[in-house]
């Protein structure tokens, strides 16, 4: 097959070393032939300034299954797998001024993964004094029915005076930390599994600094009552925080 065909079937046009799709820098594509072992085939798009190549379904609204962007980005919607192996889902997000966060987790009812990590990072906005408290949702956008932290007990570590930690053990909170103080970079990471008789145990540590005492430490584990956990809630009890959040999920 040789010489160079006129447009075709979608104005394809076959250059005689390749198909091509309208020009590939501007909405369109080529397929060629491999130059040798182990190169079969190139499909080539874009000019490295942002273009995308989407796999798309059928059906109404197109949603994108696979985009490729011509400067190395690839986004995949929904699992990524290998044959005989289920791959981590990884998750990221920011916040800012927020009065709520909802992070959604993919640990409803038939889902593949039973553990998640989360790392969380925070800075408290506007006023001292408040908690960062924690719930979990049925819904992965804090719409369903609120899961309540059971069993969960914490110890913190703070100074007394220099160089003399003080323990506080505490049973039924569910602060993440306490008495925040404003314009401080604090974090915390939690772990969570899913665990028997309709139990998500998790446990969590973090960093933050106590008002007017200084840098706090706190531990603590629990369970949530309910395996439909859609989502993770953090709440400011006063003001409103800033920060990052990131959450990786594993079979």
């Amino acid at each position: 097959m040789g010489g160079t065909w006129g447009a075709g079937i979608g104005g394809a046009v076959y250059t005689g070393t390749g198909f091509k799709f309208a020009t590939p820098n501007a909405n369109g594509f080529s397929l060629q032939p491999g130059v040798g072992s182990p190169n079969a085939a190139y499909c080539r798009f874009g000019d490295g300034t942002g273009w995308t190549f989407r796999f798309q379904s059928a059906a109404a609204g197109n949603a994108d299954a696979l985009v490729i962007t011509d400067n190395g980005n690839t986004v995949v919607a929904g699992t990524l797998a290998v044959a005989g192996y289920t791959l981590p889902a990884i998750q990221n997000g920011s916040f800012s001024s927020a009065s709520v966060v909802v992070i959604p987790i993919s640990f409803l009812l038939g889902s593949q993964y039973k553990f998640a990590e989360l790392e969380f990072t925070y800075t408290v906005n506007t006023t001292n004094g408040g908690n960062l408290d924690f719930t979990g949702n049925t819904n992965s956008t804090n719409t369903g029915t609120a899961i309540s932290p059971a069993e969960n007990n914490e110890t913190i570590y703070k100074n007394g005076s220099q160089n003399t930690p003080t323990y506080t053990n505490t049973a039924g909170t569910v602060a993440i930390a306490t008495n925040l103080e404003i314009s401080t970079q604090f974090f915390f990471t939690m772990k969570i599994v899913r665990g028997g008789a309709g139990r998500m145990h998790y446990s969590f540590e973090g960093v933050h600094t106590w008002v007017s005492v200084g840098a706090t430490r706190t531990v603590g584990f629990g369970y949530l009552n309910n395996t439909n956990l859609g989502s993770l809630v953090l709440t400011p009890s006063a003001g409103t925080i800033s920060g990052t959040w990131n959450l990786q999920q594993y079979y």
